[in-house]
């Protein structure tokens, strides 16, 4: 499986690292800054920020949270394993690719990082079979 340890440098570790800026944000400032959008029992929008030093913290497989890391942007805007991605920066998800392909979760939530400040996802609450890591 394809990784990234950081936008700036590539790595061979396993998952994806996050593209983290120079500012010095705390725990605290982060909670502010990566934020439920909209949630009802089905859907939720998460707003997350790519410039935070906090990881985003996803655990992927295909477009299905395999896990959430602990205190990470996930974690802290209520993330739970099994949701699904189905949308980034209102683009659909392709459900059928997996890891660094185009057009997969992954990828989709990296470029983003990459290129937006600020940036959405939607998720579908539910459960499933969830392997990358956005961290």
């Amino acid at each position: 499986m394809a990784s990234i340890q950081s936008f700036h440098k590539a790595g061979s570790k396993q998952g994806v690292g996050f593209a983290s800026s120079q500012r010095n944000e705390s725990k605290r400032d982060t909670v502010t800054a990566a934020r439920v959008v909209t949630s009802n029992s089905s859907f939720a929008t998460i707003a997350f920020v790519s410039s935070l030093t906090t990881k985003i913290g996803l655990t992927l497989k295909y477009n299905r949270v395999k896990d959430v890391g602990p205190g990470s942007q996930a974690e802290l805007t209520g993330v739970k394993k099994g949701w699904k991605v189905i949308k980034v920066k209102d683009e659909n998800v392709d459900p059928r690719f997996d890891g660094n392909t185009t057009g997969s979760a992954q990828q989709m939530i990296l470029q983003a990082q990459h290129k937006y400040y600020d940036f959405q996802v939607d998720f579908e609450k539910t459960k499933g079979g969830c392997l990358c890591t956005i961290t």
